[in-house]
């Protein structure tokens, strides 16, 4: 009998295997009780000065949005009247905010050197605003040295690096915004801190460049039980190392359990490995056994997989093994 949807084995949304501690989900649970009314001013000022520290900046520094796709509907809007510029392979959401937002897209070109990808240059774009997520979505490569952001900053780009990868990654340009104005970092909660359901993203940049962004964002920009599951995540923030630890040491065995069926695995500093099908009809056998991997735009044999538990990794053996 054929499985339902919700029955399959999901590893195409780079989503955490393990779901965050009791305390973050009793506290968004308490809020449910109070959703007739909206979030209190100061409890988003608490979090954004809670995500200020963990990120190592000055307060003010910090705004909250209702998840990262909403961040960045908000800077396309307020500074993609000139077009934008973004890798050629990369979250889909920067094409498809740039064309429902009437901002011409330029693709900066990438090659493989065979374990990873990386940007082709001289890297000179035409675009004033740039965005490059690093690491990357789907190559999951690191792309953005600082060196190279400084190049970028310093020639009048305003740059936007979207760290959604962050903790997987451990490195990070958020302290260049005490140096320029024109450099926006992108981060999330759904990924590390377990926190995709309830759409919790942010930027980090100066005071000056967020007020630009103010006039375009929402007043009240995430639910009652996000922000309190926020705030209560970033008190118990250790529970995310030991998430990036897990799935770290899953990796491997996702990536030996591929290779061992014919797919090319590239290195990834994310929470997912980009592989290359020995055939389409590989792709076929995980989809007729119900588990879900996400296409790219590389080519019809170029699928991303995220690593996810035991029970989703003994699944998809499973559905190569023969």
């Amino acid at each position: 009998m054929a499985m339902s949807e919700g029955e399959c084995v999901r590893l195409d949304l780079n989503e955490s295997p393990l779901p965050p501690p009791r305390e973050v989900i009793e506290a968004a649970a308490r809020e449910v009780e109070r959703a007739n009314r909206y979030p209190e001013p100061s409890r988003l000022r608490l979090l954004e000065s809670l995500l200020a520290d963990y990120a190592g900046v000055p307060e003010g520094y910090v705004a909250v949005f209702n998840g990262g796709d909403e961040a960045l509907r908000v800077i396309i809007e307020r500074l993609g009247g000139e077009g934008v510029a973004a890798p050629r392979y990369s979250f889909t959401m920067y094409k498809y905010l740039s064309r429902a937002l009437g901002s011409a897209l330029e693709e900066l070109e990438m090659e493989d050197d065979g374990e990873w990808w990386r940007l082709r240059e001289p890297l000179e774009p035409r675009s004033r605003l740039v965005i490059i997520d690093s690491p990357n979505n789907p190559t999951g490569s690191p792309l953005l040295s600082e060196d190279l952001a400084v190049s970028m900053l310093e020639k009048g780009h305003t740059l936007v690096v979207d760290e959604a990868y962050y903790e997987f990654y451990g490195k990070s340009l958020a302290g260049l915004t005490e140096a320029y104005d024109n450099i926006i970092v992108l981060r999330t909660m759904s990924k590390a801190f377990a926190l995709a359901g309830l759409r919790v993203g942010y930027l980090i940049a100066r005071p000056s460049t967020l007020e630009r962004l103010a006039a375009k964002a929402l007043p009240f920009p995430i639910s009652r039980p996000s922000l309190e599951a926020a705030i209560k995540a970033l008190e118990l923030r250790s529970y995310a190392s030991e998430i990036v630890r897990y799935v770290e040491a899953m990796k491997p065995r996702y990536r030996a359990a591929l290779e061992k069926a014919g797919f090319k695995v590239y290195g990834s500093k994310t929470n997912f490995l980009l592989t290359r099908a020995p055939s389409t009809d590989a792709l076929k056998k995980l989809d007729d056994r119900c588990v879900r991997v996400r296409r790219t735009e590389l080519g019809p044999e170029w699928v991303r997989v995220t690593v996810g538990g035991e029970k989703e990794l003994k699944a998809l053996i499973n559905a190569l093994s023969d």
